[in-house]
Parts: C-alpha cells; structure tokens; sequence
C-alpha cells in the first residue's frame, strides 16, 4: 500500500508562531512529522512548508515646523516617540517607530499703542511689509513712521512670519504730503458700537477723498465727499477692532484718525 503524503501551506508574519502537532515554529523552513496506522500499515506523513513573512521597520526621526504631525493615517499633536502599525495586503504589518519633535511657531502679536510685541521665542527681525525692509530686531518694536509692519519669527530651523500691521505716527501739523494728522477730523461716538459721524474741519477742502482702512492698511471703503463737511460711517458687517479714517484733499495732502469699533 502506497504511503499517504500531505503537504500543507502556512504562511504566518514575523513574530509570530505556528503549531505543527505537538511542535512550534517561528522560522521559516520544511517540517515533517507522521501519523501511525492504527491499521499495521504504513504511517501517514504531513509535510508543513512554513514561509515567515519579514516585519518591514521603519525608523523615521521628524522635526516639524508646526503644531501636529500626519502619518500612517494618524495625527500627532506632541513631541515624543511613536509606535505606528501600518497593516500590509499580506495580513502582516508594518511598523513605523517615529522619533518626532514638533517645533510650532507662535505668530502672534499684541498691539500697545505703536508698539508691537511678539509672543514668540527665537530670533524676531520686525520689517516694513510694502517695502519687504528690515527695520529692527528683537521681541518689541516701536516705529517712528507710519506703515505696514510684520516681524519673522525663527527658531532653530524652524521659521514663520506673523501678519502686518498698520500702525499710524501722526505728524506735528495739518494736512501733509506724506502721512497725516488727525487734526481736520473728528469721529463721533469713538470708541463706538454703530454708526459713526465723520465732520470735517477743513475750509479749504473742496474735494475730499474718504477711505476706511484695516490694522494691515487694506483699504475697506471708498467715497468721493464733494464738498461735505459730515458723513456718516456706517458699521454694517465691520467686525469689532481697530480701523483708520484716510481723508486725502484736492491737493494730494492727507488727514487720518484711528477708530474703534466695539
């Protein structure tokens, strides 16, 4: 009587283990073991073919720039180290360790009166946003002349800028070729929760162009105020903040006042 040979396929991951009768095997390899006849004749052979699929590890040391971290379908929102499985088509996994450090830059600033105060750590170079002119450097900067200002942030390799800033440094007198006083303008209720009144105190002003202006300069209305000596600002969507009334004359020269919605 021939003798009766069955082979068996088992494929299992690194790591884990597989048990051939009364043996276990974590190796990949060819096994053989038997079955005695209970009849007198010849045993009964199984051959175990046992293929280990190897564990793929992934060693990946980050430093990011920012406040989280994406990988192996997870976010990270800490500085520390990771353990990631990651699941192969074969039924076997792969892992990541990641070794990460997240170095998020802060970028906000506080405004005090003209002086503009990083919150950040690190290196802080302060510069004219229209002009992309370094003017200064360090936490706090107070300019001398009105403008858009931003400051760059770095740390270690990590670098961020933060927004600018319009910051407004009246001049001694009257209407002027460059910036401006406040001195023809008067805005009322200011600080104010609605409308506001804009009166004019210019006699020679025939033509007066009104603009409102954003902390960043970033001009949010305009109107042509032939001959008008009030205006009504309407509040409309504003937002709560700090805005700029321009008022530009027939004869290029400026007058801007600072307003405060609440």
């Amino acid at each position: 009587m021939p003798q009766q040979v069955t082979n068996l396929y088992q494929t299992i991951c690194a790591g884990a283990s597989f048990t051939f009768f009364n043996n276990t095997f974590t190796t990949s390899g060819t096994y053989k073991d038997s079955i005695p006849s209970t009849t007198g004749g010849c045993a009964q052979i199984y051959i175990l073919h046992l293929t280990v699929q190897p564990q793929h590890v992934l060693n990946v040391t980050k430093t990011v720039c920012a406040n989280s971290f994406y990988i192996g379908g997870q976010t990270f929102t800490a500085s520390g180290f990771y353990q990631i499985n990651i699941p192969l088509a074969s039924g076997c996994d792969s892992i990541i360790n990641l070794t990460l450090s997240l170095n998020p830059i802060n970028t906000n600033i506080s405004l005090s009166g003209n002086t503009l105060t990083a919150f950040a750590t690190g290196t802080i170079t302060w510069f004219e946003c229209n002009k992309d002119s370094i003017v200064s450097f360090g936490t706090s900067f107070t300019p001398t002349v009105s403008g858009n200002y931003g400051a760059i942030i770095t740390n270690g390799i990590c670098s961020d800028t933060t927004s600018c800033y319009y910051i407004y440094i009246a001049p001694s007198s009257g209407f002027d070729n460059t910036t401006s006083t406040n001195q023809w303008i008067k805005l009322y209720p200011n600080p104010a929760q609605d409308d506001v009144t804009l009166s004019i105190d210019c006699n020679t002003c025939k033509q007066v162009k009104f603009e409102l202006l954003d902390m960043s300069g970033r001009v949010l209305r305009t109107e042509d105020l032939l001959d008008k000596k009030q205006f009504i600002i309407k509040r409309s969507t504003i937002a709560s903040g700090i805005y700029f009334v321009r008022l530009t004359n027939q004869n290029g020269q400026k007058s801007m006042k600072k307003i405060i919605w609440e």
